[in-house]
């Protein structure tokens, strides 16, 4: 998360962090931090009202949060014939800082990819963005689970069952599980072929 502090600078107390696509209120106040790079900080009323000062480079002023529901490409401007090479993936987080018709303007974590996508394949449900940040956490942690463990511990831990993204990872989970059944087949098929006993 990007860090809240009590004063504009790096070497102020921090308060807490703002977590990726959590709300916030720009109080249209900006301060430089001139002991640190010249770091631009803004002034920010937190949900629970509190005020505090966060780094620029991570905020994104009068968007709105969103999550993606499947792979989409991303286009240019709102028009099919500006079509990238790039695109999101399903639960990737966005800031949604424009729209024009059946399309938004977009902007990804981190600020890497930005671009306009179709609004079908955007979820502003606040479960669907809640979990797939719980999901995104967990699947990128590094730790020794495999992947079908780690989907299996979200699923068990799940605090919002009427999330979207509880199917998506379900369907997941059972591709791995198909995908670790047809390796035992192969390993044990090679065996059959190589002479020894799998019993």
């Amino acid at each position: 998360g990007i860090a809240i502090r009590e004063k504009p600078s790096r070497d102020s107390q921090l308060i807490s962090t703002l977590s990726l696509g959590e709300s916030f209120y720009y109080l249209n106040e900006s301060a430089i931090d001139s002991s640190h790079k010249n770091q631009k900080y803004l002034n920010i009323e937190l949900s629970d009202g509190s005020v505090a000062w966060a780094a620029e480079f991570g905020l994104i002023i009068n968007a709105k949060t969103g999550v993606v529901k499947d792979k989409v490409p991303i286009y240019k401007r709102p028009d099919l014939l500006t079509i990238s090479n790039k695109e999101y993936s399903p639960m990737d987080i966005l800031a949604i800082t424009g729209e024009s018709d059946d399309w938004l303007k977009v902007t990804g974590e981190k600020k890497k990819l930005k671009g306009w996508i179709k609004k079908s394949f955007v979820s502003v449900n606040e479960e669907d963005i809640a979990f797939a940040l719980i999901a995104n956490r967990e699947l990128a942690s590094k730790n020794d689970e495999s992947l079908l463990d780690k989907i299996q511990n979200i699923l068990d831990n799940n605090p919002y069952p009427g999330s979207m993204f509880v199917e998506t990872l379900n369907r997941i989970a059972q591709e791995e599980k198909n995908k670790k059944r047809l390796e035992e087949i192969m390993t044990e098929g090679t065996m059959l072929l190589s002479g020894v006993d799998v019993d």
